[in-house]
């Protein structure tokens, strides 16, 4: 049975995640990355005294106890305190990206899922191990600077950090990234990705017809940012339309920039998306009028799904195209039949029998991809990773709708606590953590 996290303990999970949303932290402002991460460094190395807490050259926060034992699997921690850019104009009032609203049930905030609830989950298991409630045996804890939109993804720097600035994995040891992945509905049921979606990112240039029959040419690629690539000063006529959030789960039938796309005459200029922000189907189709017959434009367009680089690598031969992520670094994984053989994997494996959470496939991608691909080869069989976070999956169907990489992102609290639950209780059973109290001495800390 799970013991269920005491309220006052919840709460301070709560406040971890209340000052981390206060501080908008998106990708696109990465001085106010920089502030947010000094934050958190200060705050786990106050919860740490037995680990080094640095920083990395690429901005990462690394914490790595002083006396790991190299003869026993250690956990890796991992979550991403940049978030993808909010748009206020498409948020529902009282919602908005920036100040964050609360109520008794729920808090709503751009990045408060993703990954702001799996950066607080590690600070809240930092303090609660400061404050005596349990000691943490070899659990390694990091933060990534940037991992979402277009350019280097500093989970890179993690990955070939194994084996120099990071221990070499020893055999059984684990990577938990800490991904929103709970489902918002009762009873609120965590999922566990073994198996993540392939991520692949590239940008296409040419003439709106030509970029049409690439589109035909590539039937699985879904475009997410179209712009003109001469500069255009003139206005728009906008279209807007039912934001659908993440790419990864948006239905690709609705997708408003393929059918404008579809229906565009050769002598248009089309805006749309962030090129910086690849994760978002865009809410706003821009048309206007060109003097040129056929203006040339950058399309980019993302592949999601079981695709392995070779095969991808195969399809884009002989065509002309920039990777705006290193292909090399965005192939998923699929380690589902690792998860008996580690200590992490068959604690879940115990919890899902048990009706406590459950495996799935991430239709998305995270860090957990772009660490493991970025490992040197040899260290890749001794750390598995896995997803599994206490933030809040989109509730699509909500009035408003609640779209985490979107619109009115919420935490919903009872979810929240209970995969913080489960977590706890997976990292025990592990014996990456012991209790130092017995069961009846959580009442005091109600």
């Amino acid at each position: 049975m799970i013991q269920p996290l005491a309220d006052a303990s919840f709460e301070r999970y709560l406040a971890h995640l209340r000052w981390l949303v206060a501080h908008p932290s998106p990708f696109t402002q990465p001085e106010a990355v920089t502030a947010l991460m000094g934050g958190v460094r200060e705050r786990l190395a106050r919860f740490l005294p037995n680990h080094d807490c640095s920083l990395d050259q690429a901005g990462n926060f690394i914490g790595v106890p002083y006396a790991l034992a190299m003869d026993l699997p250690f956990l890796v921690l991992s979550a991403h305190v940049d978030t993808v850019p909010g748009d206020a104009a498409l948020w529902t009032p009282p919602y908005a990206p920036h100040p964050p609203v609360e109520t008794a049930d729920e808090l709503v905030a751009q990045g408060v899922n993703d990954c702001k609830a799996g950066v607080a989950a590690q600070l809240w298991l930092a303090e609660a191990a400061a404050q005596g409630e349990h000691t943490l045996t070899n659990i390694l804890f990091t933060v990534t600077f940037k991992e979402e939109g277009a350019g280097e993804k500093t989970g890179t720097a993690l990955g070939r950090a194994f084996g120099s600035a990071l221990p070499a994995p020893t055999p059984g040891s684990t990577l938990l990234v800490l991904e929103n992945t709970v489902s918002a509905k009762p009873p609120f049921v965590p999922e566990v990705y073994a198996i993540e979606n392939s991520s692949f990112t590239i940008r296409l240039a040419g003439s709106l017809a030509e970029l049409r029959q690439a589109l035909a040419e590539l039937p699985d690629w879904r475009p997410v940012a179209i712009t003109p690539v001469a500069d255009y000063a003139g206005a728009y006529a906008w279209s807007r339309h039912e934001p659908l959030g993440h790419v990864c789960s948006a239905p690709p039938e609705a997708n408003p920039l393929k059918a404008a796309l579809l229906t565009a005459e050769p002598h248009q200029f089309l805006q749309a998306g962030d090129e910086r922000s690849l994760g978002t189907v865009p809410a706003a189709i821009g048309r206007a009028s060109s003097l040129e017959p056929a203006p040339s434009h950058r399309l980019t367009v993302t592949k999601r799904g079981n695709y392995d680089y070779e095969s991808v690598v195969t399809e884009l031969r002989g065509r002309n195209y920039t990777a705006v992520k290193p292909l090399q670094i965005s192939g998923g994984f699929d380690v589902s039949s690792r998860c008996p053989d580690n200590a992490v994997g068959r604690a879940l494996l115990d919890l899902a029998q048990a009706g406590e959470v459950r495996f799935e496939r991430n239709l998305g991608a995270s860090d957990a991809t772009i660490i493991t691909s970025s490992m040197a080869p040899a260290h890749r069989p001794h750390l598995l990773p896995l997803v599994c976070g206490p933030g809040t999956r989109s509730q699509r169907r909500a009035t408003p709708p609640r779209l985490t990489h979107g619109p009115n992102e919420t935490f919903v609290k009872a979810a929240g606590a209970r995969s913080m639950a489960l977590l706890r209780e997976a990292i025990r059973r592990a014996g990456h953590l012991h209790s130092r109290m017995r069961p009846q001495d959580w009442e005091r800390f109600k």
